[in-house]
């Protein structure tokens, strides 16, 4: 848009073309961000299975329990349910799994 002096006669359209270019330049920035992975500080099974698996290591659930079971995955028992840090997790070896 070409450079027009405002004035009150014109104001709606400027005010218009502004939001027009703030919602580009935003419709450009959202595509650009990347919002990272929340990752929990406790993961139950399911998920500390999950984020194995997105660290390129393939294990199925039974030996994933197996493992925690005899402690080659760290994790804490709470009752009857499972609990895993995610830290202890990443510093588990790729021989171990």
């Amino acid at each position: 848009m070409e450079t027009i002096k405002t004035t009150y006669d014109t104001l709606p359209v400027q005010i218009d073309y502004l939001i027009q270019e703030v919602s580009e330049i935003k419709d450009i920035l959202m595509t650009r961000i990347e919002k990272p992975e929340e990752i929990p500080k406790f993961m139950n099974k399911e998920q500390a299975l999950k984020y194995i698996r997105k660290q390129g290591y393939e294990i199925s659930s039974s030996k994933f329990y197996k493992m925690s079971a005899k402690d080659s995955i760290p994790c804490h028992r709470s009752g009857r349910k499972l609990y895993f840090f995610c830290r202890r997790i990443r510093r588990v070896d790729k021989k171990t799994i």
